[in-house]
């Protein structure tokens, strides 16, 4: 139980780190304000790169908030390339 907490706090930290929206796509990374200097501006940046991840409309990336459950899955989602909706 302590294992899989533990599994499920470091999965989070990681994905906090980038309070993924994503119904907006294409927002460059040049465009984030927020993330210059952040712990996490790495990752942002390569999953920004890949097109995992996009900022919020105003030009922010807000890394600190919560990801919702839809975000996390549209992150999965395009990380394993399951764009297409199955017919």
């Amino acid at each position: 139980m302590k294992f899989r907490k533990g599994v499920y706090k470091g999965l989070s930290s990681v994905l906090i780190s980038g309070s993924m929206v994503m119904a907006i796509a294409g927002s460059a990374l040049a465009d984030v304000k927020d993330v210059s200097g952040h712990w996490a501006q790495a990752q942002i940046t390569k999953w920004v790169d890949k097109g995992y991840i996009s900022g919020y409309a105003d030009g922010t990336f807000k890394p600190n908030n919560s990801i919702t459950r839809a975000e996390f899955m549209t992150l999965v989602n395009k990380s394993f390339g399951l764009l297409k909706k199955p017919q």
